[in-house]
C-alpha cells in the first residue's frame, strides 16, 4: 500500500509519498487549518496537491492510505469534517484516512517512540505529553486570538500592538515602520493591518510575518526583550504543568529553530532544559511511518 504523509501548519504544509519503505515523491503546499479556514480554501489545498501527487506518481489513483497531522484538528468533530474532505476529494474511503494533531505529529517525528514533552512553536505553539504513541495530556492553543504564546503570530501581535500604541523606542518604531512599507508595499498599515487581521483568511499567517524584523534586528535590546518575555509566557502558561514529569522538552517549528540561543536561555531560567529541536518535522514522519 502506498502511504502519503502530511505535516500541514498553517503557514505551509510538507507532503510525501512513501512506498516499501522508500519515499517517492515529496511536495510543499499551501497551509491547512480548518480551524481558521473556509472549507473551500482546503477543498483547493488538497485537489491542487491530489493532483500533484498523481501526475508523479500515478499508482496513487489505485489506491492509498493517508496519515495527516494538521494545525487546528483537537477535537474529533474537526478531524472528520477534514476525513470526509480528503475523501471527497481523492476517493480515499474513509478507513483510510488517519487525522491527527500536528502536536502529534511534533511528538512522532521528534521523540519517536519515546516518552515525553513536547511543544510546536511555528506560526502557533502548543504542548504536550506524548507517552511513545500518542498525546495523553495536552494544553489546548486556543489559536492566535486567546493563545499560541511564543509564537510568530504572538510575536507578530505584539510587535504591531507596541507600534500603533507607540510603545516601541524612537529608533526601533522608524525601522519598524520601514519594514512593515516595504512589508506591505506601501498601503495604509493600520488599515491593512486591520482587514488581514479581521477580515481576511489566515490572520495568523499575515501576524507571523513580522517576526522576521526581530530575526533582521536579533541584537536589538527592544527584540531581545520581547522574546524573553514571550518565552517566559510559554514556559509558565503552556508547559510549567508538565514539570511534576519530567523538566526536558523537545520542540519543533521554525520560531524555536531561529530563536533557538533566546529559547534556550529563557528555559534555562525558567528551569526547563531543551531535549531537541527540529525545525521541519516531514522526513522524521516519514521514518517514523517507514517503521510502523
Amino acid at each position: 500500500m502506498i502511504r502519503i504523509i502530511a505535516d500541514c501548519g498553517s503557514t505551509k504544509s510538507d507532503w510525501a509519498v512513501i512506498c516499501n519503505g522508500l519515499t517517492q515523491y515529496m511536495c510543499q503546499e499551501a497551509g491547512i487549518n480548518p480551524c481558521i479556514q473556509p472549507e473551500q480554501v482546503i477543498t483547493d489545498t488538497v485537489i491542487s496537491v491530489w493532483s500533484r501527487i498523481c501526475s508523479n506518481v500515478p499508482e496513487c489513483r489505485k489506491g492509498v492510505e493517508f496519515h495527516i497531522y494538521c494545525a487546528g484538528c483537537s477535537t474529533q468533530k474537526i478531524k472528520l469534517a477534514l476525513q470526509m474532505c480528503i475523501e471527497r476529494c481523492t476517493g480515499t474511503p474513509a478507513d483510510r484516512i488517519h487525522i491527527e494533531s500536528d502536536l502529534t505529529g511534533a511528538a512522532r517525528a521528534v521523540l519517536q517512540d519515546a516518552a515525553g514533552v513536547v511543544a510546536i512553536l511555528g506560526t502557533g505553539s502548543a504542548a504536550g505529553y506524548y507517552d511513545g504513541n500518542r498525546i495523553t495530556e495536552c494544553i489546548p492553543s486556543l489559536g492566535y486570538i486567546l493563545g499560541d504564546e511564543g509564537s510568530g503570530s504572538y510575536f507578530g501581535k505584539r510587535l504591531l500592538g507596541d507600534y500603533f500604541k507607540k510603545l516601541m523606542p524612537p529608533h526601533v518604531e522608524a525601522a519598524f515602520q520601514n519594514f512593515a512599507k516595504e512589508l506591505l508595499e506601501g498601503q495604509d498599515m493600520l488599515e491593512t493591518v486591520l482587514q488581514n487581521v479581521y477580515g481576511a483568511d489566515k490572520p495568523n499567517r499575515f501576524l507571523a510575518q513580522f517576526v522576521r524584523f526581530m530575526q533582521d534586528n536579533i541584537g536589538n535590546k527592544y527584540v531581545q526583550d520581547i522574546l524573553s518575555e514571550g518565552f517566559a509566557t510559554l514556559f509558565h502558561r503552556n508547559l510549567a504543568t508538565f514539570r511534576t514529569v519530567t523538566d526536558s522538552v523537545a520542540f519543533v517549528g521554525s520560531i524555536a529553530c531561529i530563536f533557538q540561543e533566546e529559547l534556550e536561555k529563557t528555559a534555562a531560567e525558567q528551569g526547563f532544559n531543551i531535549k531537541n529541536i527540529i525545525r521541519y518535522p516531514i522526513q522524521s514522519l516519514i521514518s517514523y511511518h517507514i517503521k510502523h
